[in-house]
């Protein structure tokens, strides 16, 4: 499919080198590359062209949806545990 957002996509990642390396990564191994994307402490792209570049490429369902879902547990489990540390060290079990 050929859509209008599509192209605009297209466009936006024919101008940046880096957006071109990760389209390539992410279409030849999905669920590997959009989890090591997820996962990195920092980003060559700001974290919202990510969706354009996924988009553009022809990367299946259950890739894209296995990398979101693990690599989303990362900041919640983290979250969650220093928060929970942070309780302790208030409470000044810890």
């Amino acid at each position: 499919l050929d859509t209008p957002v599509r192209q605009k996509a297209l466009e936006l990642v024919d101008e940046y080198p880096s957006l071109r390396g990760i389209e390539k990564v992410v279409a030849q191994d999905g669920l590997k590359a959009i989890l090591t994307l997820r996962l990195a402490p920092i980003l060559p792209i700001p974290i919202g062209m990510y969706n354009y570049v996924y988009g553009v490429t022809n990367v299946p369902l259950w890739d894209f949806c296995g990398g979101i879902f693990l690599g989303s547990l990362k900041p919640y489990l983290l979250d969650s545990y220093l928060g929970y540390f942070g309780k302790e060290l208030v409470d000044g079990t810890a």
